[in-house]
């Protein structure tokens, strides 16, 4: 009840500026799209009513210890009113303070897993348990991506036989 009165208001506003509404849309097509799609390896998008958020990591050449991060925000406007493409650079994380709650909260995470790794007691990731039981065991949603990992590892360093 809640979501479809949302939805409704949601559509008042988007028609209100002249943003057209999917006709037909409905609230079983909204709860089949989930609330993030992970694009493997290294993208992430939040589908919303109007649009979307989507995040990239890249690798930032030969430093393990930094990347190349995206942020875009795909929105729907009504004709004439789409705002300028503004693009914004920020050489750090640090750089970035005050600008959004929001992403700054999603950028503190990265900096608490990025220490987690480097802590005495991280292990490493792994797909199962290891000797004793000591490692995490992955979800399974992320079993099948170890193991295409694996499996493309393989065929990469596999010995290349002469044509």
């Amino acid at each position: 009840m809640i979501q479809t009165r949302y939805r409704k208001l949601h559509c008042e506003e988007m028609e209100s500026i002249g943003a057209r509404w999917p006709e037909n849309l409905t609230d079983a097509d909204i709860a089949r799209a989930g609330i993030n799609w992970h694009i493997f390896p290294n993208q992430i998008v939040l589908p919303t009513l109007d649009g979307a958020q989507l995040y990239r990591a890249r690798p930032n050449g030969d430093d393990p210890e930094s990347c190349i991060y995206d942020v875009w925000w795909l929105e729907r406007y009504g004709p004439g009113g789409e705002p300028p493409i503004n693009h914004e650079y920020y050489p750090d994380i640090a750089s970035f303070t005050g600008k959004n709650p929001f992403l700054e909260q999603d950028f503190d995470n990265l900096i608490a897993c990025q220490a987690g790794m480097h802590s005495h007691g991280f292990r490493g990731m792994c797909d199962k348990s290891g000797a004793g039981g000591r490692s995490p065991r992955l979800p399974s949603r992320h079993r099948g991506i170890s193991l295409w990992s694996r499996r493309q590892g393989r065929l990469i360093l596999r010995p290349r036989h002469p044509i």
